[in-house]
């Protein structure tokens, strides 16, 4: 097998250029395979990039990719606009090659510009040269002649802490560690301030991020490569697998959706017999994980440091001979990429998405901000053999993703499981029907003043139910049970928040009806746990779990269960108050419905047991597992 940190299996010399000189790239768009590593490849980053040029040397595999963008960009120059999804634009075209040249140091004047066109020139063939001059000819223009908007986006793609990646040394693991954590602070800055700038220039600002991260990659696995490193052969599937999940917490309040997704495929894994390790950023002492899992955290943990930046430090106590690693979403992303980049690179690597960042943020007046998110998603998704998201809305964002990718991976629907519990007896209703929410109350899209104010309105149609919602932060408990009862015009039931798989089974056990009146939702794992233990759950349409009713469930068990609401648009209040009122009017005939979903649920065998099984199954075949960018 071939050893950690080596860029690839051997190749034949380069056809172009056996003296392993500047060759032309050849006509049919297609690079050369670079060489093996070498003193210029892991100390000089490129020849290609701005400040003078010294003594010209051979092209590194970043000047070769660095060039084959160029030749790119220059062959959909002028092209007409296509309406298809994923197409590019031609000011998205525009904006790409205005970035590339700003970065490689190719605009006029600029100093040791000549010497870097000329260096392009020699490495492109007639065919090819013509067209990429003509690019630099109207991008490359001195700053004065570009026209005001070229100016503008130019202006804010100037990042003094993005730059300064690109000068931070990296010869000690000091200053590797530095590096790492400075792409991180820098990434984060970079989203954070999306509101400042045009959408295309937070979008070149953080590719610009990842360039940088991935010069801390080559450089630690060359680094371990020259120690031993960490075993990784190339890699070959068996039955049983060895994976690494990386997620920021293994559980504890407030640590959302992704921490439970994670530990349940982690448990399933195992109980497969898949060998299962799960990095975290926390000490691992904090928790007992199920048999077959292994919990790793920092070696040291700094309680003063972020978790997002101990989940990938301390990589020689990984394991070795790892061949699936998952992250989620961008919390554990990026370090679930850099992982496999630096110490797995023949291992498969999955993606997982948990939330619709661009619509959710946009309803909180922060659409720059979902973009950015949605942006750093989709360039996960692009690094990643399979990318995977709960249920139908999430699998279509996965789609969306996809389909922007030069390689695109697998796209593939994860169905959550749930343990189905024996069935819930219908409570005794000796008054009004009790109405339950379960969520984190301070979630502006959760929908906890919109259950209040269903409350109000089923009150004042004549109709009437006790509700509880559970979920508020204990400091904010009284002033929550407050406000919420003031909205309602009655008393509310408000709980604490809890992880306690008894405490929500009993919350659970002593209502006669679920609402998820969220503005927008991925899934609702809540509302099928609900089901799975025969509660009557009700949830938006358009929702993942609304959607999963409708598309596998008669019409006679959906229609009682979801309610017609737009997708991440404000909740329909009197549409909310009239179905509540229809459906309690006869909880009996809603209870026999939701133990035939139940039914459904067991017979279709939705098991975290199945959906760990179809997630490894996704995985492409070991040899058309996609190599990481070589630097």
């Amino acid at each position: 097998g071939e050893p950690h940190g080596a860029v690839g299996p051997e190749r034949p010399a380069d056809p172009l250029d056996p003296a392993g000189g500047r060759s032309a790239l050849p006509d049919d768009g297609s690079v050369p395979a670079p060489e093996p590593a070498t003193a210029s490849d892991t100390g000089t980053w490129s020849n290609l990039r701005a400040g003078e040029v010294e003594t010209p040397q051979v092209l590194t595999s970043h000047d070769r990719d660095q060039i084959q963008k160029l030749r790119s960009l220059a062959e959909q120059w002028g092209e007409p606009v296509r309406a298809d999804p994923g197409a590019v634009t031609v000011r998205t075209v525009r904006h790409q090659a205005l970035a590339l040249v700003e970065n490689l140091g190719l605009r006029e004047g600029a100093p040791g510009a000549a010497a870097r066109r000329d260096i392009v020139a020699q490495a492109l063939s007639d065919s090819v040269r013509g067209p990429v001059q003509r690019v630099l000819a109207d991008v490359g223009r001195p700053l004065a002649e570009l026209p005001a908007g070229d100016r503008t986006f130019l202006a804010e793609i100037r990042h003094d802490g993005v730059a300064n990646l690109f000068r931070m040394p990296l010869d000690t693991d000091e200053q590797l560690l530095a590096c790492r954590r400075a792409v991180y602070e820098v990434r984060q800055d970079v989203t954070k301030t999306a509101a400042d700038r045009d959408r295309a220039a937070t979008e070149q600002l953080l590719l610009r991020v990842t360039e940088a991260e991935n010069r801390v990659e080559w450089k630690l696995r060359s680094k371990l490569d020259g120690i031993g490193g960490i075993d990784s052969p190339a890699r070959v599937v068996h039955e049983r697998r060895r994976v690494l999940l990386v997620n920021l917490a293994w559980a504890g309040p407030g640590v959302g959706g992704s921490a439970t997704v994670n530990r349940e495929l982690a448990a399933a894994l195992a109980r497969q017999g898949h060998e299962v390790f799960v990095r975290v950023g926390h000490p691992a002492s904090d928790w007992v994980p199920p048999p077959g899992v292994t919990l790793i955290g920092p070696r040291v943990h700094d309680p003063e440091i972020h978790p997002i930046y101990q989940l990938d430090m301390d990589l020689e106590i990984l394991p070795d001979r790892i061949d699936t690693i998952i992250g989620h979403k961008d919390f554990s992303g990026f370090a679930a990429r850099f992982i496999r980049n630096v110490c797995y690179p023949d291992a498969g690597l999955i993606h997982f998405l948990h939330l619709d960042d661009a619509a959710s943020q946009a309803m909180q007046g922060r659409e720059r901000l979902g973009q950015a998110i949605q942006f750093m998603n989709a360039e996960l998704t692009a690094a990643a053999d399979v990318v995977t998201g709960a249920g139908p809305v999430l699998a279509a964002l996965a789609g969306k993703f996809a389909m922007t990718a030069e390689h695109p991976p697998v796209v593939h629907e994860l169905i959550p499981g749930m343990e189905v519990t024996t069935q819930f007896v219908q409570p005794p209703l000796t008054g009004r029907p009790k109405v339950l929410l379960m969520g984190r109350l301070d979630s502006q899209h959760k929908g906890a003043h919109e259950a209040a104010q269903i409350a109000r309105l089923v009150s004042e149609r004549g109709g009437g139910i006790d509700l509880t919602l559970v979920g508020a932060r204990q400091e904010t408990l009284e002033r929550s049970r407050q406000m919420l009862s003031d909205i309602a015009g009655q008393s509310v039931d408000v709980q604490p928040f809890t992880s306690n798989p008894v405490e929500k089974l009993n919350h659970l056990r002593s209502a006669h009806l679920l609402i998820m009146p969220s503005r927008i939702d991925a899934f609702g794992l809540m509302s099928l746990e609900a089901l799975s233990a025969g509660l009557p759950p009700m949830a938006p349409k358009t929702t993942g779990f609304g959607r999963f009713l409708v598309e596998r469930f008669p019409r006679e068990i959906s229609q009682k269960m979801v309610v017609e609401q737009d997708y991440a648009g404000p909740v329909p209040i009197e549409r909310w108050a009239d179905q509540i009122i229809e459906v309690t009017a006869d909880v009996p005939l809603l209870w026999r419905r939701a133990a035939e979903g139940r039914a459904i649920l067991q017979e279709s065998n939705y098991t975290w047991d199945a959906a760990a099984e179809h997630l490894m199954n996704a995985l492409p075949p070991a040899g058309r597992i996609r190599r990481p960018p070589r630097p």
